[in-house]
């Protein structure tokens, strides 16, 4: 299939990294931030409660739109595991989105959305 794109806009988001032997794979950091709520009924979480994992693919990993941002989660991070042995690296990223014209379809593409 022939496919055009349009660039609609470029952004730069930062991901943080560990920073280890570069014979192993690039693991990055991927925090979640959960509300815990006293009763299922409530509206008004009781505390927030960060979750950290690292993931080895930089699509999973958690991206940050400014540095200081990548800086504050390595904080949040080693506070709340107490983990401040592990050495990390903020790296940029260049995402681009693009809007794809499909130029030939056919019927098989049609059926299967492939």
């Amino acid at each position: 299939m022939n496919e055009i794109e349009h660039e609609v806009c470029v952004k730069r988001k930062y991901v943080i990294a560990i920073l280890a032997d570069p014979s192993e794979p690039v693991q990055y950091l991927k925090y979640i931030k959960e509300h815990v709520y006293k009763q299922t009924d409530s509206v008004v979480p009781a505390e927030t409660v960060y979750k950290y994992f690292f993931v080895e693919d930089i699509e999973g990993a958690t991206k940050t739109y400014s540095m200081h941002v990548a800086f504050e989660i390595i904080d949040l991070y080693r506070a709340d595991t107490g983990d401040v042995d592990t050495e990390f690296v903020v790296l940029p990223l260049q995402i681009r989105y693009s809007l794809i014209e499909q130029t030939e379809y056919t019927q098989h593409q049609n059926e299967y959305g492939e």
